[in-house]
């Protein structure tokens, strides 16, 4: 069982709504802190990786390194008169951070076949894609506004040994999918068939379009095109299952493609209907992202941030093209789900169950933040102050983020009964343009006391199984092994595969 912490007397847990999902060193770079070379910031997908560091994004210790000279802002918090023992903790600080890998899920299905085909290379695990992928089964939303928190602190361990004063914070949230209901879609997805996808790539992707088609309802509004220009369906749906029969199958191979001009024409065409708050327009990119004209991130970007709130998803389909940095980098500036499809049947086995969760809308530009005490600051390599790369992101009906910031405690002593850590986090309200903030206070800073987190030991495994794999040592493999096999964990369908995954990798012990 995962030793999980709350500083002095119980959480204030599930009154409120609190998350982050920021990439860290950790988890294979990316925009956030620690992120990694490559397009947007983002490591080369090449596989899975055995350890090193580089540019690949790769990492050599599961602690994050320490940087004195980070910037803090000031808090209300300060020392008393005499407390000198803690030599640059005396402003204290307010952590703010983004979302970035909010809806991808491409790790899990990467993985397994990477896996399978006894290939590893360059790291292609991100912890929040993990957790995305592997749903966890957590109770429904227990507050009006539909949505369920955890948060929780741990001692940090390296390779078996605890660092003194060091700290994980672990912070999730999930949407209920109950309460945040779907709403009318207008959806353009551009499918690539050029001569450069092998057969079995386009197989993939001619599913990933049935799996789409199949998630419309009467209302709804569905386009299809490709890389080279031709828009073979365009129509405002009344009966889906009939008008969208074989659109799978209407687009054929193609030369002249260009993947920058049909992201931009999908974008224009969604902005062409007026803005409402009644539509979630989407636009889906299904491709192996080898394309040598590649899209336009900030063009994404701007479509996202728009009035049109156009939100843009990509679904890898493998081969010896594949460039999921790229899948990866357009997703997140786009805000939408990064996906990954290792066979014809992955695509209806994930879209369709779980569409709205996919493209959906709960709460818009998410950004959170921690007011922590005066000794107590963050070791993150990077300074909350910066500018922040990860842009806000949207929590979809069913979706979980999750974050794990590090944090260096001076001196446990000087944690008085009256100081406590201060969470909160600022979102748009879908469709209305108006902010809103909810706090979520963590308890007083005193005395350590060990109470059972069921969600957190979850996310606890999950972020051990992906150190494991990211950087695998012994001590790495031992402490994942050790977590999903708690008693709490066993007969639930998400540990049972992360566990078969674990023993697959070719440098387990």
């Amino acid at each position: 069982m995962a030793r999980w912490y709350l500083l002095g007397l119980p959480f204030l847990l599930g009154v409120g709504l609190f998350a982050c999902g920021s990439s860290s060193a950790e988890d294979g770079g990316g925009p956030g802190p620690g992120g990694g070379a490559g397009a947007g910031g983002f490591p080369p997908d090449g596989g899975i990786g055995s350890g090193g560091a580089g540019a690949s994004g790769q990492v050599t210790t599961e602690a994050a390194p320490l940087d004195p000279d980070v910037k803090l802002k000031p808090s209300a918090s300060s020392p008393p008169t005499g407390a000198s023992a803690c030599a640059g903790f005396d402003n204290g600080s307010q952590l703010t951070v983004a979302v970035a890998d909010a809806h991808g899920m491409a790790s899990g299905p990467r993985i397994r076949e990477l896996l399978a085909k006894g290939t590893p290379g360059p790291a292609a695990v991100r912890r929040d894609e993990i957790t995305n992928y592997f749903r966890l089964d957590w109770p429904k939303a227990p507050v009006a506004g539909g949505f369920f928190a955890r948060v929780g602190l741990r001692p940090r361990t390296v390779d078996g040994t605890v660092l003194p004063g060091h700290y994980d914070l672990l912070m999730a949230v999930r949407a209920d999918p109950a309460v945040h209901t779907r709403k009318k879609v207008e959806m353009v997805v551009v499918l690539e068939t050029s001569w450069a996808l092998s057969e079995e790539s386009l197989a993939r992707g001619r599913k990933a379009v049935r799996a789409l088609a199949s998630s419309m309802l009467p209302g709804d509004h569905f386009t299809l095109r490709d890389v080279a220009g031709t828009e073979a369906l365009s129509v405002e749906l009344s009966d889906p299952k009939t008008e969208l029969a074989g659109v799978e199958d209407l687009l054929v191979r193609e030369t002249g493609e260009s993947t920058r001009m049909a992201v931009e024409k999908a974008l224009t065409k969604l902005q062409t209907t007026p803005a409402d708050p009644a539509v979630w327009k989407r636009a889906v990119l299904v491709s192996n992202g080898g394309a040598s004209d590649s899209p336009d991130l900030s063009v994404v970007e701007t479509a996202a941030k728009g009035p049109h709130r156009i939100f843009f998803s990509a679904v890898g389909l493998g081969g010896d093209a594949y460039n999921g940095a790229l899948l990866g980098a357009l997703s997140r500036a786009g805000r939408g789900a990064h996906l990954y499809a290792d066979s014809e049947t992955e695509p209806s086995k994930l879209i369709e169950p779980r569409f709205d969760e996919l493209f959906g809308l709960a709460a818009e530009d998410v950004r959170f933040s921690v007011k922590l005490p005066w000794f107590v600051k963050s070791s993150d390599p990077k300074a909350p102050d910066a500018a922040d790369p990860a842009p806000p992101q949207h929590l979809s009906p069913g979706g979980t983020m999750m974050q794990v910031s590090h944090l260096l405690m001076c001196d446990t002593a000087l944690a008085g009964a009256a100081e406590t850590l201060d969470v909160s986090v600022s979102y748009t309200l879908p469709g209305t343009g108006t902010a809103a903030t909810l706090p979520l206070k963590l308890g007083q800073l005193s005395t350590e006391v060990t109470l059972p987190v069921p969600e957190l030991d979850e996310l606890g495994a999950i972020d051990a199984w992906v150190a494991a794999f990211r950087a695998p040592s012994a001590s790495r493999y031992a402490l994942a092994s050790q977590l999903l096999a708690a008693g709490a964990l066993q007969g639930k369908a998400p540990f049972d595969e992360l566990k078969t995954l674990l023993a697959l990798h070719p440098n387990a012990p």
